[in-house]
Protein backbone atom coordinates (compact mmCIF):
# COMPACT_ATOMS: atom_id res chain seq x y z
CA UNK A 1 0.00 0.00 0.00
CA UNK A 2 1.13 3.43 -0.94
CA UNK A 3 0.13 7.10 -0.87
CA UNK A 4 -0.04 8.92 -4.33
CA UNK A 5 -1.01 11.86 -5.69
CA UNK A 6 -3.53 12.86 -2.48
CA UNK A 7 -4.93 8.88 -2.49
CA UNK A 8 -4.22 5.30 -2.28
CA UNK A 9 -2.43 3.18 -4.25
CA UNK A 10 -2.35 -0.92 -3.11
CA UNK A 11 -1.87 -4.11 -5.67
CA UNK A 12 -0.32 -7.62 -5.89
CA UNK A 13 2.21 -8.84 -8.33
CA UNK A 14 3.24 -12.91 -9.24
CA UNK A 15 6.31 -13.06 -11.20
CA UNK A 16 6.88 -16.80 -13.01
CA UNK A 17 8.42 -18.60 -15.71
CA UNK A 18 8.09 -21.60 -16.90
CA UNK A 19 10.88 -22.82 -19.55
CA UNK A 20 12.29 -19.86 -21.47
CA UNK A 21 8.85 -17.17 -21.02
CA UNK A 22 8.93 -14.99 -17.89
CA UNK A 23 5.41 -13.36 -16.51
CA UNK A 24 3.96 -11.07 -14.76
CA UNK A 25 0.63 -10.08 -13.91
CA UNK A 26 -1.13 -8.75 -10.78
CA UNK A 27 -3.99 -6.25 -9.19
CA UNK A 28 -4.03 -2.83 -8.72
CA UNK A 29 -6.04 -0.83 -6.66
CA UNK A 30 -6.56 3.23 -6.76
CA UNK A 31 -8.15 5.11 -4.34
CA UNK A 32 -9.31 8.88 -4.42
CA UNK A 33 -6.33 9.67 -6.47
CA UNK A 34 -6.10 13.18 -7.55
CA UNK A 35 -6.74 12.70 -11.59
CA UNK A 36 -5.02 15.92 -12.99
CA UNK A 37 -1.81 15.53 -12.31
CA UNK A 38 -1.81 11.61 -13.08
CA UNK A 39 -3.21 12.15 -16.23
CA UNK A 40 -0.48 15.21 -17.03
CA UNK A 41 2.11 12.10 -17.06
CA UNK A 42 0.10 10.23 -20.30
CA UNK A 43 -0.85 13.43 -22.24
CA UNK A 44 -1.41 16.91 -22.43
CA UNK A 45 -4.04 16.55 -25.02
CA UNK A 46 -7.22 16.64 -22.74
CA UNK A 47 -7.33 17.78 -19.32
CA UNK A 48 -9.73 16.57 -16.34
CA UNK A 49 -10.06 17.05 -12.65
CA UNK A 50 -11.46 14.80 -10.40
CA UNK A 51 -10.74 12.01 -7.83
CA UNK A 52 -10.25 8.25 -9.55
CA UNK A 53 -10.93 5.13 -8.02
CA UNK A 54 -9.86 2.19 -10.08
CA UNK A 55 -9.36 -1.50 -10.60
CA UNK A 56 -6.76 -2.34 -13.08
CA UNK A 57 -5.65 -6.17 -13.56
CA UNK A 58 -2.26 -6.80 -16.06
CA UNK A 59 -0.23 -9.36 -17.41
CA UNK A 60 2.70 -10.01 -19.40
CA UNK A 61 4.30 -11.68 -21.29
CA UNK A 62 8.30 -12.21 -22.61
CA UNK A 63 11.40 -14.04 -22.81
CA UNK A 64 13.67 -11.65 -21.12
CA UNK A 65 12.71 -8.79 -18.54
CA UNK A 66 12.89 -5.44 -20.82
CA UNK A 67 10.26 -7.46 -22.69
CA UNK A 68 7.48 -7.76 -19.98
CA UNK A 69 6.74 -3.65 -21.45
CA UNK A 70 6.58 -4.54 -24.77
CA UNK A 71 3.49 -6.25 -24.89
CA UNK A 72 1.32 -5.86 -21.62
CA UNK A 73 -2.58 -6.50 -21.23
CA UNK A 74 -4.09 -4.04 -18.92
CA UNK A 75 -7.93 -4.31 -18.16
CA UNK A 76 -9.15 -1.73 -15.86
CA UNK A 77 -12.23 -0.33 -14.59
CA UNK A 78 -12.55 3.56 -13.29
CA UNK A 79 -14.63 5.90 -11.65
CA UNK A 80 -13.61 9.72 -11.46
CA UNK A 81 -16.10 12.03 -9.31
CA UNK A 82 -16.48 15.48 -8.70
CA UNK A 83 -14.02 16.96 -11.41
CA UNK A 84 -14.42 18.44 -15.24
CA UNK A 85 -13.04 17.21 -18.36
CA UNK A 86 -11.46 20.24 -20.15
CA UNK A 87 -11.53 20.62 -24.45
CA UNK A 88 -15.39 19.03 -24.27
CA UNK A 89 -17.88 21.07 -24.06
CA UNK A 90 -21.41 18.39 -23.96
CA UNK A 91 -23.74 21.23 -23.19
CA UNK A 92 -22.65 23.27 -26.64
CA UNK A 93 -22.46 20.26 -28.62
CA UNK A 94 -25.68 19.03 -27.37
CA UNK A 95 -26.91 22.43 -28.46
CA UNK A 96 -25.37 22.94 -31.48
CA UNK A 97 -25.83 19.03 -32.22
CA UNK A 98 -25.27 19.39 -36.03
CA UNK A 99 -22.38 17.24 -36.12
CA UNK A 100 -19.74 20.14 -35.56
CA UNK A 101 -16.46 19.63 -33.72
CA UNK A 102 -17.42 19.36 -29.84
CA UNK A 103 -13.58 20.43 -29.05
CA UNK A 104 -13.67 23.52 -26.58
CA UNK A 105 -15.07 24.55 -23.30
CA UNK A 106 -15.67 22.30 -20.21
CA UNK A 107 -17.84 19.86 -18.87
CA UNK A 108 -18.85 19.27 -15.01
CA UNK A 109 -18.75 15.43 -14.28
CA UNK A 110 -20.53 14.39 -10.50
CA UNK A 111 -19.24 11.06 -12.40
CA UNK A 112 -17.51 9.37 -15.36
CA UNK A 113 -16.81 5.95 -15.20
CA UNK A 114 -16.12 2.96 -17.71
CA UNK A 115 -13.26 0.64 -18.77
CA UNK A 116 -10.00 1.07 -20.48
CA UNK A 117 -8.92 -1.83 -21.94
CA UNK A 118 -5.39 -1.79 -23.42
CA UNK A 119 -3.66 -4.54 -25.58
CA UNK A 120 -0.68 -4.21 -27.90
CA UNK A 121 -1.37 -1.69 -30.61
CA UNK A 122 -4.95 -0.34 -29.43
CA UNK A 123 -6.42 1.36 -26.50
CA UNK A 124 -10.55 1.16 -25.93
CA UNK A 125 -12.87 2.82 -23.82
CA UNK A 126 -15.93 0.88 -23.81
CA UNK A 127 -18.78 1.64 -21.35
CA UNK A 128 -18.28 4.79 -21.02
CA UNK A 129 -21.38 7.00 -18.25
CA UNK A 130 -20.93 10.71 -17.52
CA UNK A 131 -23.41 12.30 -15.39
CA UNK A 132 -23.43 15.82 -14.71
CA UNK A 133 -26.75 17.39 -13.12
CA UNK A 134 -29.31 17.16 -16.00
CA UNK A 135 -26.77 16.32 -18.55
CA UNK A 136 -25.86 12.35 -19.15
CA UNK A 137 -23.64 10.72 -21.78
CA UNK A 138 -22.47 7.19 -22.69
CA UNK A 139 -20.14 5.64 -25.13
CA UNK A 140 -17.32 4.24 -26.68
CA UNK A 141 -13.89 5.01 -28.08
CA UNK A 142 -10.62 3.83 -29.71
CA UNK A 143 -7.30 5.16 -29.54
CA UNK A 144 -5.58 3.42 -32.90
CA UNK A 145 -1.41 3.61 -33.11
CA UNK A 146 -1.80 6.32 -35.14
CA UNK A 147 -2.99 8.26 -32.27
CA UNK A 148 -6.09 8.37 -33.90
CA UNK A 149 -8.80 8.61 -31.92
CA UNK A 150 -12.57 7.64 -32.88
CA UNK A 151 -15.68 6.63 -31.64
CA UNK A 152 -19.48 7.70 -30.29
CA UNK A 153 -20.89 9.55 -27.66
CA UNK A 154 -24.88 9.83 -26.75
CA UNK A 155 -25.42 12.68 -24.88
CA UNK A 156 -29.15 13.62 -23.27
CA UNK A 157 -30.33 16.56 -21.25
CA UNK A 158 -33.07 15.69 -19.33
CA UNK A 159 -35.25 18.14 -17.15
CA UNK A 160 -38.56 17.84 -15.55
CA UNK A 161 -39.59 20.23 -18.93
CA UNK A 162 -37.85 18.79 -21.91
CA UNK A 163 -35.64 15.90 -22.74
CA UNK A 164 -33.01 16.64 -25.36
CA UNK A 165 -30.94 13.67 -27.20
CA UNK A 166 -27.86 13.50 -29.64
CA UNK A 167 -25.12 11.20 -30.88
CA UNK A 168 -21.83 12.80 -31.80
CA UNK A 169 -18.74 11.01 -33.71
CA UNK A 170 -15.20 12.09 -32.37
Amino acid sequence: EARLYDGTLTGTARLGWAGEVISLDGDIGLTGLDFQPLLALFTQAISATGRLDAKIRYAARGRAFPQLLDNPSIRASFRIRDGSLGNVDLFRALQASSGGEISGGATEVRELSGTLLLQPGQIQLRQLKLLSGFLSASGSADLSPDRKFSGEIHTELATPRMRLTSRFAV
